[in-house]
């Protein structure tokens, strides 16, 4: 009996180092075990029996070695599959095949691994409304509506969306305003990309009846996956804005912007920030900015809870109305 029961720990001890084979030797001199399943937004992800899956910034990486065969992708496009092993610093080595064939390369020449190639064609979008009505002694009507929709191809993503704001006070409209946007970008690689822009405006109690601007730039992503995204954007633009009882202004202006989004606690709640803003080249105080900062926590069936923070300013607005509006939102969504 106890030598079946030692049996049955010594296996068990084997099938663990067995199943924790692969190891990452980083250049700081730390070593961690665990099942090297590949890279992501150059970092290179092992699952550890003590701490889940950790992601290792793979310029940080010294060498590593895999008991498993994996697909190793190169700067040349050269796609290999095998075992790794260390070999000479800077260097791994690659086990191919049965007949145990072996190449060596150095470590920055590897483009990824295990790289899971994206569909032709991805489509991601959301929808999010929030209200807010009140009867009896208080008499308030509030809706807010605000939808996305993104289609990504290897080269092109398109982006359209908009938000829609009304509010009733004891039967006297005091909210009234909507924005419209389109975005086309072009990835001239995995990172640069080209976009032209489109944004429409209005806001009845900021007596503008339409802000318009058009403008074309320059953006850089940093990293772009189901986890995290973060992308920063430069460029030009014209703008148009045509008052409801203020002179009418047009400008040419600097664009800046900066889109963020990241899931925390292992995708149980998603922060996002998301800001823009333009700058007059003739006159630096034409400035407007947009930011939209929040959570959003995923439930069942694609639906989703969402608190936001929407801040706007316009450091010139027209004559008697304030530089600066503020909305807090609690919205029920869905996603796809």
């Amino acid at each position: 009996m106890k030598t079946a029961v030692f049996c049955i720990l010594v296996s068990g001890l084997m099938s663990y180092e067995v199943a924790y084979a692969d190891w990452v030797e980083m250049k700081n001199g730390d070593r961690i075990s665990g099942i090297i399943t590949g890279t992501e937004n150059d970092k290179l992800i092992i699952n550890t029996p003590y701490a889940g899956s950790i992601a290792l910034s793979w310029k940080e990486v010294k060498t590593f070695e895999t008991d498993s065969p994996v697909v190793v992708s190169l700067s040349d496009e050269t796609t290999l599959k095998g075992t790794v092993t260390p070999a000479e610093d800077g260097r791994i080595s690659l086990r191919i095949g049965e007949i145990l064939e072996t190449v060596s390369f150095p470590l920055e020449e590897v483009r990824s691994i295990n790289f899971k190639p994206a569909p032709p064609v991805q489509t991601r979008g959301r929808i999010n409304a929030g209200v807010n009505i009140s009867e009896g002694n208080t008499q308030t009507k509030t809706y807010h509506l605000d939808a996305e929709a993104v289609v990504r191809t290897v080269k092109s993503r398109y982006t359209i969306g908009g938000e829609l704001n009304h509010k009733e006070d004891e039967g006297e409209e005091t909210v009234d305003d909507a924005l419209a946007y389109l975005k086309y970008d072009y990835f001239l690689n995995g990172k640069w990309y080209l976009f032209n822009n489109l944004t429409l405006e209005k806001d009845e109690f900021k007596d503008l009846g339409l802000r318009s601007f058009a403008g074309a730039g320059v953006g850089y992503q940093f990293w772009e996956s189901e986890l995290s995204n973060l992308g920063i954007e430069l460029g030009v633009s014209y703008v148009n804005e045509d008052f409801e009882e203020a002179n009418d202004e047009n400008y040419a202006a600097g664009r800046w912007a900066v889109n963020y989004d990241r899931y925390l606690l292992e995708k149980i709640i998603q922060f996002f920030h998301y800001h823009e803003g333009l700058m007059g080249f003739e006159d630096t105080n034409d400035i407007v900015i947009r930011s939209r900062t929040g959570f959003r926590l995923p439930l069942s069936n694609n639906f989703l809870a969402g608190a936001q923070f929407h801040y706007d300013w316009d450091n010139s607005p027209a004559p008697g109305m304030e530089r600066e509006d503020k909305k807090y939102l609690l919205t029920i969504g869905y996603s796809w």
